[in-house]
């Protein structure tokens, strides 16, 4: 990952929705929309300390869920299968997507 923005942009994409109304506002005004500490602190009323702490705690609860979760992780895993899939011949092509299907999807795999 290039940078820390892009990250939580990335992380946001799969656990945004499990966030807060406020804590999403919070985050695509900060990370998406480029608004600065100040310009949120006045939009909100509320102090530029307080934003910033309710940044830092987007960033853990995105950061834990990723922990728990790897939806990420999971997802990096199976778009690189996808491209190797795409860069081979048809005789490599059941072996990989055999390594596919075995990828842990977070269940029990239906048999």
């Amino acid at each position: 990952m290039s940078s820390k923005r892009e990250l939580y942009n990335r992380l946001y994409d799969f656990y945004g929705s499990l966030m807060t109304e406020r804590q999403q506002k919070f985050f695509t005004s900060y990370y998406q929309d480029d608004y600065s500490l100040q310009e949120i602190a006045e939009e909100e009323g509320i102090s530029r300390a307080a934003v910033s702490d309710a940044l830092k705690h987007c960033r853990s609860e995105l950061e834990a869920y990723e922990n728990r979760l790897h939806l990420a992780a999971k997802y990096d895993q199976r778009h690189a299968v996808y491209e190797l899939i795409r860069s081979r011949t048809d005789d490599e092509i059941g072996r990989m997507i055999d390594q596919l299907e075995n990828i842990e999807f977070g269940g029990d795999k239906d048999e």
